[in-house]
């Protein structure tokens, strides 16, 4: 801490910039916003326990306690302020430790001020308000903790994820690869700097070492949050780093030289191994735009939103699933009926109930429809893999090669994301599964498929299938997909070669012998051995309206 006054100018700028936190880091601030209040109450609560055990305080709490106000109340300003936030947000579950951590600071600080004068008094005094404000704190964050919802929820308690927060890929947890890969070789200096807090009560490093185990926590919980650790972790290696260094360096000069040398080259190693994936992954198109494996542009998807844009009236509405509607209104530069905000859970169940309804049942479809006021467009979305051409003479297949796609490689597209509009619509996971959607093994891997339990019975095919009673998968797999992807026009459909999905069955005409006699014979094939075939057929209805 300096020593002079213009740490009161330091403490208004620190408001400044925090506050402006929540105009440009989006839902993040809230982490910071409450995590300051967190350092505080840890830190004064510290005090007081030392006061309850009259000890004496190893350092005065005067520039904390009004930079962490002045920085609550930056937050809280530009909160207010902000249209996406406003009041509500403040009184809301939002900033709960933050908000606790305000009037806590306040009755803390004028206790340890009044305890040197009245010690007799205060002990006790301290005492049993640190046994009221264990309840107080408990029944404040309890009540903020009932109002959170939605990945914020999710963040702070991963077992209260609800089935929208999961259907969100960037909601998931952190596998420990994924984590041991972005925080590399950073873990010994930001333990160091841990220990260092701890022996040293350097406000400061309480503050980055408290700091980078939140973040390390929450980061875990959620991969969207691993921008957290930016924040506080990389300050936290950094001086560990150098604490570590000036460590070395004061040891004998050739054995601090060797290990400085040493550091140098774990450094240069860590960078190289984490640049390269980098820039691999830089050069590489998004999914969206690539919609096959393996990833190269095609202008399948950003050609549908042109169409959108040129084709359909100023005030057409389209439903698709919350992935897409953003793209949909910057580029389509129409309205979509949800958006990757997520916040109207409501019609995004709406939404996942109409994909997966039964298209042969014309009213409960209708009625869905009209619950979303009547859209005038549908947009789906579906990556899959090229297989082939392949050699399809020795299969009795009727066909000397075809091309085979391969829908969910890579992963992403709406027949993965069927499953959570089913979760997300009230359909339970037992029956997702025995219902809509299957694990199909292929190879030694598996992939997912339309659920079916078809037999083939008398060369008819009996059972049941999923695609045939789901609106999304009627729309999705009938459709010619040999005329409407530009990837499979260029390698299959240019050269005159059939295409199927994988999971389809094939009408084949095999010729057989009785006696002396010639018969034929039609026989569905399916392509895929070990699952029950789908056989392509017209969609039963077209709603009126709807394109």
């Amino acid at each position: 801490m300096r020593k002079d006054n213009y740490w009161i100018l330091f403490a208004i700028i620190s408001a400044i910039f925090n506050g402006i936190t929540t105009w440009v880091w989006g839902g993040s601030y809230v982490f910071l916003w409450n995590f300051y209040g967190l350092f505080t109450i840890i830190v004064l609560l510290y005090l007081l326990i030392r006061i309850a055990r009259r000890q004496n305080l190893p350092f005065t709490i005067d520039k904390l306690v009004i930079t962490y106000v002045l920085t609550d109340l930056g937050f809280s300003a530009f909160v207010a302020i902000t249209p996406r936030y406003g009041f509500h947000t403040l009184i809301s579950g939002m900033g709960g430790v933050a908000n606790a951590a305000l009037l806590f600071s306040i009755i803390a600080y004028a206790l340890i001020k009044l305890y040197p004068r009245y010690p007799r008094i205060m002990v006790p005094v301290v005492r049993y308000f640190l046994v009221a404000i264990v309840v107080l704190v408990a029944v404040v964050i309890g009540l903020s903790f009932t109002s959170i919802g939605g990945k914020f929820l999710g963040a702070i308690a991963p077992l209260a994820r609800s089935a929208i927060v999961q259907s969100v890929a960037e909601h998931s947890p952190s596998t420990l690869q994924q984590s041991m890969y972005n925080v590399s070789i950073t873990i010994p200096f930001v333990i160091y700097t841990i220990l260092l807090s701890i022996m040293s009560l350097s406000l400061p490093a309480v503050l980055i070492g408290l700091g980078s185990l939140a973040a390390a926590y929450f980061a875990s919980s959620e991969v969207w949050l691993f921008m957290l650790l930016g924040l506080f972790w990389v300050p936290a290696a950094a001086y560990g780093f150098v604490k570590l260094t000036e460590l070395v360096l004061n040891r004998r000069a050739l054995i601090g030289i060797s290990l400085a040398a040493l550091f140098s080259v774990i450094l240069a190693i860590a960078l190289v191994i984490n640049i390269q994936p980098a820039l691999s992954m830089s050069i590489m198109p998004q999914q969206i735009v690539s919609t096959v494996s393996p990833p190269y542009p095609t202008p399948d998807w950003l050609d549908a939103l042109q169409w959108l844009s040129y084709n359909t009236p100023p005030n057409a509405t389209v439903l698709s699933w919350w992935d897409y509607g953003y793209w949909i209104s910057i580029i389509g530069n129409r309205t979509s009926l949800a958006d990757n905000s997520t916040v109207n859970s409501t019609q995004i169940a709406l939404i996942g109930r109409f994909f997966m309804s039964n298209p042969y049942n014309y009213t409960g479809v209708l009625e869905d429809l009209n619950k979303l006021h009547d859209p005038q467009y549908i947009l789906i979305f579906e990556p899959y893999y090229i297989y082939g051409p392949v050699n399809a003479t020795n299969t009795g297949l009727g066909s000397s090669s075809m091309c085979i796609l391969i829908p969910e490689y890579p992963a992403g597209g709406d027949f993965a994301k069927s499953y959570w509009m089913a979760s997300i619509a009230g359909y339970s996971s037992s029956y997702i599964g025995n219902t809509f959607i299957e694990p199909v093994k292929l190879g030694s891997s598996y992939i997912y498929l339309p659920y079916s339990n078809i037999t083939v019975v008398n060369n008819t095919l009996e059972g049941y299938s999923a695609a045939y009673n789901v609106t999304l998968y009627d729309l999705m797999f009938n459709s010619e997909v040999s005329s409407a992807s530009y990837s499979v026009w260029l390698t299959c459909t240019m050269n005159g070669i059939p295409t199927y999905w994988i999971f389809e069955s094939i009408p084949t005409v095999i010729p057989t012998t009785s006696g002396s006699s010639y018969t034929i014979k039609l026989m569905y094939q399916s392509i895929l051995s070990n699952y029950a075939a789908y056989r392509r057929h017209s969609f039963p209805h077209h709603h009126p309206g709807l394109n």
